[in-house]
């Protein structure tokens, strides 16, 4: 299992959850986004212990 993370247009952490692979982690983050969500992120957590960003939604 991978740690997924949601960040904010602000560069906060919102949500975060472990799942077993990153079509269930895109799934996870548009049910989870607010009305307003422009500027969020999904992360995924390397095994280097980087976060890489696997979606975003539109930025303004």
């Amino acid at each position: 299992m991978a740690e997924y993370r949601i960040i904010n247009s602000k560069q906060e952490v919102v949500e975060s959850t472990k799942l077993h692979d990153a079509t269930e982690a895109v799934e996870w983050f548009r049910k989870n986004l607010p009305e307003d969500s422009l500027g969020y992120r999904l992360q995924v957590l390397t095994d280097d212990g980087d976060w890489e960003m696997l979606d975003e939604t539109e930025s303004r």
